[in-house]
């Protein structure tokens, strides 16, 4: 028989095979039993159980002959999957469907019945057939009871997929770190999981058959005006619950809601967001002291790109070039520089991509010309992106330069520099050497839902470093029989890399590993929120320990939050461990004065002095101070505490007054 029979639906057909786990398979001897009684209900010698694969019948039981594997083109079968009915061939040497079959032929086949196992959607995946080597017919109640028992084949072959995928679901269930529930139509709770119980601290005693409004305290009925919507949502609904636990504390669980009609359930999955929320708070708080700090420091303080093209400059700095807020971003450094230095500004961009960090001298022209001398220290930091920019920190040294000219440069310039510092179920089966994703899992790792993993293949969607230390894992969890929870770099189909949590659980029988299964989870928008809030920090704590002046951050109460170094050169140079400790008890001869300064800063209200005298501990001669008392504020506006910056301008003071003598003694004005 050349001819072959295709359905329409074939493709999908195919696909549903593969989903099903129906495709490559071996015979069953589960299933003889059901081959055995098709025989018995048609009075038949032989009956097989197959499935028909693209190009090749594959059995799976069969009675009263052998087979194992028959040309799709050479079935009979064929034609009862394009049917989707029950086939009768009462003779085939008659029938020209098989007439000329060859395997008819040889086999002296004289008589065929088929019934398509089909699924709910209608696709017919294989048959159940029974055949003679006679020719005869069968009555309604043999052609009803084989219908029916195809019926029953079809409910095992899938059952097993069903009962793999509850297995799943089941250890998900059991492991993952989601809060998991389900509430009936009154959202009563049922069930509830391990995570639940934890995040909640709430047994599962006290859970069952209470409501989960009540349960979570839902105060302002959010959660159940949402809820009212979910019968009518086709894909279920997303809410937000925010519970006060025993401690004190507040847990915040993002939820999504899914009605399941058939059982008539709600199925609830929520992710705890708590710490996530905290870590964005505490990002968007050190964003907060950053820009506080980068606005009111007393030098310089900008970011350009890696071309010289301005992208911020603080107040301080706009102020003394006398340029606006909005004509900051069209600014490049060959602009603002004298003409005859472009050319070191293009060997400091130079410099400064390749060695990532710079310290020198600058000249800046204002917005009318003046030129101003800015000691710098710059280094080189990446954005959100991956995209390098500079930060720039610079002193107005101009007075100063000015002042060492005319004393014939007798006087070093001294350097300042400052730092500146985004769950699927799996199981690898050792025995039978196969893994196992689940739908979850496949949409973690971006491919499609029909995709078939191995072990190599899945190893290899982690980043070459993760893949050592994930091998590395895997093995020593198999030897030490300890589970594993890890976090790891996962490149997905579309290349988009991720970050993922992965735990898994090492299984033995007889001493011997059968499986490892587990959990992988995307933390990616976490760990990336992690990653920024500490790199966040890391710049403010550069820029409060190397910022070339004297600066530091009290709270409320006076007590110091963070200080730079100048800071304890001048003033503690013999203490440590300052953090936390209080400004009046380090210092309890403060004047009622300035104490009253800096109470009316925790007002709002600052204070600038250019040049107050003021007698430091462990130096003999009064020193002259430039200084000055801000407020700083968090995130709501309100204020957290003061910032002090101070400048020592002694030396200055003395130059000026030198130069004073000499002009009088001297007769400079004559």
């Amino acid at each position: 028989m050349a001819n072959q029979n295709f359905p329409e639906n074939e493709w999908r057909r195919i696909e549903k095979l593969k989903s099903y786990e129906l495709m490559g398979l071996g015979k069953d001897p589960e299933l003889d039993v059901f081959a055995q009684a098709a025989c018995l209900i048609t009075d038949c010698p032989a009956a097989l159980i197959a499935m028909m694969e693209e190009q090749t019948q594959r059995i799976q039981s069969c009675v009263g002959m052998e087979l194992d594997t028959v040309e799709r083109k050479n079935t009979v079968c064929q034609y009862t999957i394009s049917s989707k009915e029950l086939l009768v061939i009462e003779d085939t040497f008659e029938d020209p469907r098989s007439s000329s079959n060859p395997l008819i032929r040889e086999g002296n086949i004289r008589f065929y019945a088929g019934v398509p196992l089909m699924d709910d959607d209608g696709d017919v995946l294989g048959t159940i057939c029974v055949i003679d080597f006679q020719p005869k017919s069968l009555s309604e109640k043999q052609r009803h009871l084989l219908e029916e028992l195809g019926r029953g084949v079809t409910k095992i072959l899938l059952g097993k997929k069903r009962k793999r995928q509850a297995g799943y679901f089941s250890e998900i269930f059991q492991l993952t770190n989601n809060v998991i529930c389900v509430l009936d139509e009154s959202c009563q709770i049922k069930d509830v999981n391990p995570a639940f119980t934890s995040v909640l601290k709430v047994s599962r005693l006290d859970s069952i058959g209470k409501s989960l409004f009540k349960l979570l305290r839902d105060d302002t009925k959010t959660l159940a005006s949402d809820l009212k919507q979910l019968v009518g949502a086709d894909y279920g609904i997303q809410s937000t619950s925010s519970t006060p636990i025993a401690d004190g504390s507040e847990v915040i669980i993002e939820w999504h809601f899914k009605y399941d009609a058939i059982n008539h359930e709600i199925l609830a999955f929520g992710r705890n967001v708590t710490k996530e929320r905290q870590e964005k708070l505490k990002l968007e708080n050190s964003e907060r002291r950053f820009r506080s700090f980068f606005e009111n420091a007393i030098g310089l303080m900008s970011m350009h790109d890696m071309d010289g093209n301005i992208l911020a400059v603080n107040e301080k700095g706009r102020s003394v070039l006398k340029y606006e807020q909005r004509e900051v971003k069209s600014l490049n450094l060959k602009r603002l520089v004298p003409p005859h230095h472009v050319g070191l500004v293009e060997d400091y961009l130079k410099r400064i991509a390749q060695n990532k960090e710079d310290s020198a001298m600058m000249v800046l022209q204002t917005k009318d010309g003046e030129n101003i001398s800015w000691l710098y220290h710059n280094m080189v930091e990446l954005d959100e992106e991956g995209k390098p920019y500079v930060v720039s920190t610079a002193l107005n040294m101009t007075d100063r330069m000015r002042l060492e000219n005319d004393l014939l440069h007798t006087k070093q310039i001294l350097e300042q520099t400052n730092a500146v510092a985004q769950v699927g179920g799996w199981e690898v089966n050792l025995a039978e050497n196969k893994v196992y994703w689940s739908d979850s899992t496949k949409l973690i790792h971006g491919v499609d839902p029909h995709f078939t993993p191995d072990f190599e293949h899945a190893i290899g969607f982690y980043e070459p470093e993760s893949q050592i230390a994930l091998r590395h894992i895997f093995e020593e969890s198999i030897r030490s029989r300890k589970p594993y929870d890890t976090e790891l770099r996962l490149l997905k189909q579309n290349g988009e890399t991720i970050w993922v949590r992965v735990k898994g659980i090492p299984e033995f029988e007889n001493d011997v590993c059968k499986r490892v299964f587990g959990i992988i989870q995307d933390i990616d928008k976490s760990k990336s929120l992690y990653l920024e809030l500490e790199r966040k920090e890391s710049m403010l704590r550069a820029f409060v320990n190397y910022v070339p002046a004297s600066v530091a951050m009290f709270d409320l109460d006076f007590n110091y939050v963070s200080l730079s170094n100048q800071w304890i050169e001048d003033f503690h140079k013999d203490e440590s461990q300052l953090l936390n400790k209080n400004l009046f008890e380090l210092f309890p001869d403060i004047p009622d004065q300035r104490k009253k300064i800096y109470q009316d800063a925790l007002k709002g209200i600052p204070y600038k002095n250019i040049d107050e005298v003021i007698q430091v501990g462990g130096i003999a001669e009064p020193q002259h101070f430039n200084w000055e008392v801000r407020p700083w504020h968090l995130t709501d506006g309100s204020i957290g505490g003061i910032i002090i910056f101070t400048q020592n301008i002694t030396e200055s003071v003395q130059i000026n007054e030198e130069l004073k003598h000499a002009k009088k003694n001297g007769g400079f004005g004559k």
